[in-house]
């Protein structure tokens, strides 16, 4: 990876105890992410403790975005992106509060 790609890239990832306390032991051993690139969205999610190279991965263009949903909790926050074509929502739960904010925010700034 270059370093004005590296640069351009901001990468949030999911609370490890937040994945432990909904039982999600794959997430928390390989904490799910959302990666904000030059030109799209990205989700990685490692579903498999046994199998860590069963993932699952997502991309999806800023222009496709329909709309960010910052999902408030007690403790985590979640971001929910909906595709315009209504097909696919792409999601990262369970992510502190002060840098799920700032997803959110970077997502709206981006797809508007």
């Amino acid at each position: 990876m270059t370093e004005a790609r590296a640069a351009t890239e901001r990468v949030f990832r999911c609370s490890r105890w937040g994945a432990l306390v909904r039982f999600r032991f794959a997430a928390a051993l390989h904490p799910w992410s959302m990666t904000l690139g030059p030109t799209s969205v990205s989700t990685l999610r490692v579903r498999s403790v046994f199998f860590p190279w069963v993932r699952e991965e997502e991309h999806l263009a800023y222009d496709s975005i329909s709309s960010v949903l910052h999902v408030s909790g007690l403790i985590w926050d979640g971001v929910l992106i909906e595709t315009r074509g209504g097909v696919n929502t792409l999601s990262l739960p369970w992510i502190p509060k002060g840098p799920a904010a700032e997803l959110a925010g970077a997502l709206r700034e981006r797809s508007d």
